[in-house]
This record gives C-alpha cells, sequence and structure tokens, in this order.
C-alpha cells in the first residue's frame, strides 16, 4: 500500500500547536514535513509519495484511483468537486471538518449512504456550476477566497483520533464501523451514526451529484441555466 498526501501550503508557527508539526517544518511544504514524521516514525515501513500543490492544480484523474481518499479542505467547491469525482469512481471517501469547537467525520460510499453534497451543498445550482467546471477544465475549480475557521488543538486530536481508528477498521474490513461522527466540545454533544444501523446517512433522492436527473448531464443543466439567465 502506499499514502498520497496532496496539500499546496507550507507550514507556518501558528500550524505547529494544531497539528503537530516542529520548528524545523517552518517553511517546508507541509506534505513534505508530515512524510519526515511518518518516516522518523515507521521508517521504510510505509511508502509516502507527496504532491505540494493544491487541488485545482491537479488533474482529476488523481482522486478516482486511490481505494480511499480523506478530505480535510476546507473550501465548499473543492469538496463538491471531490464529492463528484469519488462518486463517479464508486469508492469510499471520508471527508473530515474542524470549526472551533466542533468536529465532523463523514463516511460516503457511493450508493449506499449520503455523498457530501447530500447534507452539505449550499443550493443546487451552485453544485452544477462545480460539475460543470470540472467536466470542462479536468480539475477541482480553484478555491473561493474565505477566512478560514479558528481550529483548537483538542477538536483537532479527537477528531483525528477517532477518523484514524475508522480508517483502520475500513482497511481491515473489522469492526463497527462509523458513517457519521459530529462533536461540540464546549456544548458536550456527540452525534454518532453507525453504516451498520438504521440511523446511517442515506442518498437524498434529490442530491445532484449522486441522483443527478436520469439521462442529464449536470454540465448540460449548467449550460442551459447560463443560457436561461
Amino acid at each position: 500500500g502506499r499514502i498520497v498526501l496532496v496539500d499546496g501550503d507550507y507550514v507556518e508557527r501558528r500550524n505547529i500547536p494544531v497539528a503537530g508539526f516542529e520548528k524545523n517544518d517552518i517553511g517546508l511544504p507541509k506534505v513534505l514535513a508530515t512524510k519526515n514524521a511518518v518516516a522518523r516514525r515507521f521508517g521504510a515501513r510505509i511508502k509516502v509519495r507527496t504532491i505540494p500543490k493544491f487541488t485545482h492544480q491537479i488533474e482529476d484523474s488523481l482522486f478516482t484511483k486511490p481505494d480511499l481518499v480523506v478530505v480535510g479542505v476546507d473550501d465548499i467547491q473543492t469538496r463538491i468537486a471531490l464529492a463528484a469525482i469519488r462518486n463517479e469512481s464508486g469508492k469510499a471517501t471520508i471527508f473530515l471538518g474542524f470549526s472551533g469547537f466542533q468536529g465532523s467525520y463523514l463516511l460516503t460510499i457511493p450508493g449506499k449512504t449520503s455523498c457530501w453534497a447530500c447534507i452539505g451543498r449550499p443550493s443546487d445550482e451552485s453544485v452544477s456550476r462545480v460539475v460543470a467546471a470540472l467536466k470542462r477544465e479536468g480539475k477541482c475549480p480553484p478555491p473561493e477566497k474565505t477566512n478560514p475557521s479558528p481550529i483548537l488543538p483538542a477538536t483537532v486530536l479527537k477528531l483525528v483520533g477517532v477518523a484514524s481508528m475508522e480508517i483502520i477498521k475500513l482497511i481491515l474490513d473489522k469492526g463497527n464501523k462509523i458513517q457519521y461522527y459530529c462533536f461540540d466540545l464546549m456544548e458536550g454533544w456527540v452525534d454518532v451514526r453507525f453504516l451498520d444501523s438504521d440511523s446511517y446517512l442515506k442518498p437524498d433522492p434529490e442530491c445532484p451529484v449522486c441522483n443527478p436527473p436520469r439521462g442529464r448531464d449536470l454540465a448540460e443543466i449548467a449550460g442551459e441555466k447560463r443560457i436561461g439567465a
């Protein structure tokens, strides 16, 4: 097996308490600093490939090949695009979200569970625009400029701990797998949905990503909306 790390960012001082980087990592691409940390811990037992680029700089075919993709980007457009790419690939994807005291984990399996767009899309038109750009360019669209939400180390540690255990269960195909996990450390609530229970999040019949109109292409629908505007 092999791990592929994709991120165009560089390590900054503010990343050290949240992401576990060291002072010597400042200025390095985050993917390289992470690869070095894995090598120090596990040696050559784990093969790591690094791609120090942002998702919109990479052909979408890269995201169709892995058996499992873990998404931790902030941008909604990128999440929609990756949800569409992975839905077409028919392979599992994990979406992680952080904001202040809140964290969320979502496992998506095409044809069984909700995709990310089922519960996270702002509107059907926004999805159509993203997928149209994806089909036209063969890449994720550039992210919108937003101010990232503050992240607390405790939130990251809790969510990464849960995600790590779930990834192991998926690889080994053992245990009671979580499909959705959301929590708020300040308010003290947790929402957990297991994959083998009736409460897991199912596909939205009206989601334009995993349940598009029959015989219609999202890019075509988006084009019609532009012409009729």
